[in-house]
């Protein structure tokens, strides 16, 4: 109950730290029974540092950049460019005709299988959406999902890819997600729609995204 209790949730997390400063921290700093030195703290420190310390060096940052970063930047500009460039010509007009077209898309409506699941159980979401002058080959219908904070927003959403299930008419598409609800609390969901296309750096590059009205 005390996870829809924010001011309940704040006193029993604001216990707990307190505890945990009083009970571990403190009187390890302050154990000095082997000299001045609070040498089991000075132990705590030495190990943290040698365990953690590798993930947070300078060699370890400037190679994740290489990788993560650098190396794909220059392979996409090596695919945009070749053949005089081709592929990038073609990735401007469907930008263009995406963000031409971007007013007809919207979500009709979101359906849930269950207001009401468990632990571990499996919730399935399905999405009307519209694509106006688009096809499906120009989007991508994602599902979000996760706990609910106090804002009633979702924190650390995961996101998946919806599947299509049908066209309902020339312009309707029906779109299908699942999820587990792996963590105890409140769970919630909603769908957005972004434009999708295998030369985009992100989804967000056009700036155009389009929102579920609603969640749950």
């Amino acid at each position: 109950e005390y996870l829809n209790d924010p001011d309940r949730r704040d006193e029993l997390e604001a216990n707990s730290l307190f505890e945990l400063l009083e009970r571990e921290v403190i009187p390890r700093y302050h154990d000095q029974v082997e000299g001045r030195v609070p040498r089991r703290w000075v132990r705590r420190v030495k190990h943290t540092l040698a365990v953690l310390g590798p993930f947070v060096s300078a060699s370890r940052m400037v190679k994740d950049y290489t990788t993560a970063l650098y190396e794909p930047a220059a392979e996409h500009v090596d695919r945009m460019t070749a053949d005089r460039h081709a592929r990038a010509r073609d990735l401007a007009g469907w930008k263009d005709r995406v963000a031409d077209g971007w007013h007809g898309v919207h979500v009709d409506t979101v359906e849930s299988d269950s207001a009401v699941t468990g632990l571990g159980d499996s919730r399935l979401v399905e999405a009307v959406v519209s694509l106006g002058a688009l096809s499906g080959d120009d989007v991508e219908v994602q599902l979000l999902r996760g706990l609910v904070g106090q804002g009633d927003e979702l924190e650390a959403p995961v996101i998946t890819p919806m599947t299509e299930v049908e066209r309902t008419d020339d312009i309707h598409v029906r779109y299908r997600g699942e999820f587990l609800c792996e963590d105890a609390g409140r769970y919630g969901f909603t769908v957005r729609v972004v434009p999708s296309h295998p030369d985009l750096a992100a989804s967000a590059e056009l700036g155009r995204v389009t929102w579920a009205s609603s969640g749950r």
